[in-house]
């Protein structure tokens, strides 16, 4: 069903008639064991532009999220691939500070995507955060075990999907502002 995102101020729909993946009323972390692994975000500053991977097939969302990234004083740098299978060959030439994945993506979905990252050396320790409309519960654990930073559930209203956006962002930072020192990420 075609559903439209609205602004929290009065509800009216932005934008006109968007087709909204997401089905969560608000921005919200449901994980179990990544809760533990999740960095704690107070007091970072952001200093440095942050580079993400982000795999998202959807059109709409990613029009959503410039919109979303244009609001932010100092973005990092994104980009977006279609599917897991494109986020994986990405991969293979550069190495960003953080990989967001859509767990419902044609070709490679992101729980395969996320399974292939874990099993490679040179990607098993990536930080990667979960960006989904998915709500099953084993999918949940399973990202769990997987080892996520966060998983997000896709807000449904715009101000939500804003902030989701801008939490990704500080994720992002406080992972390369964490990095070793002497290990850059390549461009």
């Amino acid at each position: 069903p075609s559903r439209a995102f609205f602004s929290s101020g009065d509800r009216q729909p932005l934008w006109g008639n968007i087709v909204a993946l997401g089905v969560c009323p608000a921005s919200r972390r449901i994980h179990k064991k990544a809760s533990s692994t999740a960095p704690d975000l107070e007091g970072v500053v952001p200093t440095r532009v942050a580079s993400i991977l982000w795999a998202e097939d959807g059109v709409d969302d990613q029009v959503l999220i410039h919109h979303a990234l244009s609001q932010i004083p100092t973005p990092p740098a994104i980009e977006f691939v279609g599917d897991g299978e494109a986020a994986l060959a990405s991969l293979q030439v550069t190495r960003p500070d953080l990989v967001v994945l859509d767990l419902n993506m044609p070709i490679l979905d992101g729980l395969e995507t996320l399974r292939r990252l874990r099993e490679d050396e040179p990607t098993r320790g990536l930080p990667v955060v979960v960006f989904s409309t998915a709500r099953e519960e084993a999918a949940v654990a399973t990202c769990a075990d997987l080892g996520v930073l966060d998983y997000i559930q896709k807000p449904f209203h715009y101000d939500d999907f804003t902030a989701a956006v801008e939490r990704i962002c500080v994720l992002a930072r406080s992972t390369r502002k964490r990095a070793k020192p002497g290990k850059k990420a390549k461009r």
